[in-house]
């Protein structure tokens, strides 16, 4: 769908639907850039390129979330558009990210990942949101990444990282107002600084460090948070 080489305006056309349902397709652009009020649904679809994920309606009937089951080959960015900034929809429904997702700048109302107890997410290198607003609950379960990235962000809801296998963990500057759930989770480096926790925080049978690593590189940090409510290490194991 649309290679470098392909000249047509498909934007224009998709003003004068309604909506589209996407099946199993291949796309090469880089963005939705401007297709009015039509709604859209990506089903079982593959990304060449990098893409970039602004608002957009869902087309009704078809889908809980945006993108069901859908592949990214490069690079993954969920970002405002030039008006408005406000997810009012799931996101993703599985699917597999062979590079980076970021989420930045924005507010998210419904799920960032749905079904999360049936359909894996997958995450190849690193995952970040920076300077948004995660309004539903926040799920990745079940799930390895190299690096997660969470930074001036505020959690709503209850936000779960159970069963994960994370390298690299940093949280820095954010908020949960509900309760965030690690357990079972191995993270080898973690790190939160200035984050602000307001309700049961749940660290259990979570493994932080590399065994017999003592560098300080592996050192499991946490400056300046604060814990206001119930904070759970049982069966924890610090390396």
């Amino acid at each position: 769908f649309r290679k470098p080489q392909d000249s047509f305006d498909y934007f224009k056309f998709f003003k004068i639907l309604k909506g589209a349902h996407f099946d199993e397709c291949f796309f090469y652009l880089n963005r939705f850039s401007d297709i009015g009020g039509a709604e859209v649904f990506f089903d079982g679809c593959i990304f060449k390129n990098y893409f970039e994920i602004n608002p957009m309606n869902l087309l009704s009937d078809e889908s809980e979330s945006l993108f069901d089951s859908c592949i990214f080959e490069d690079n993954c960015e969920i970002r405002p558009s030039q008006d408005k900034n406000t997810f009012e929809v799931a996101l993703f429904s599985g699917g597999s990210f062979e590079k980076y997702l970021s989420v930045n700048k924005v507010v998210l109302k419904k799920e960032l990942f749905a079904d999360n107890d049936i359909k894996i997410i997958y995450i190849k290198d690193y995952f970040s949101i920076e300077k948004s607003v995660i309004g539903d609950k926040f799920i990745l379960n079940k799930t390895t990444v190299k690096s997660l990235f969470f930074a001036k962000s505020l959690f709503k809801s209850k936000v779960e990282l159970k069963g994960d296998i994370i390298n690299d963990v940093s949280i820095v500057d954010s908020n949960f107002d509900g309760i965030l759930d690690c357990n079972g989770s191995i993270f080898e480096k973690f790190q939160m600084i200035q984050a602000t926790l307001n309700n049961f925080v749940i660290f259990e049978k979570v493994i932080f460090g590399k065994e017999n690593t003592y560098t300080s590189e592996f050192e499991t940090k946490f400056i300046y948070v604060t814990f206001t409510n119930f904070l759970n290490f049982r069966e924890t194991t610090f390396h």
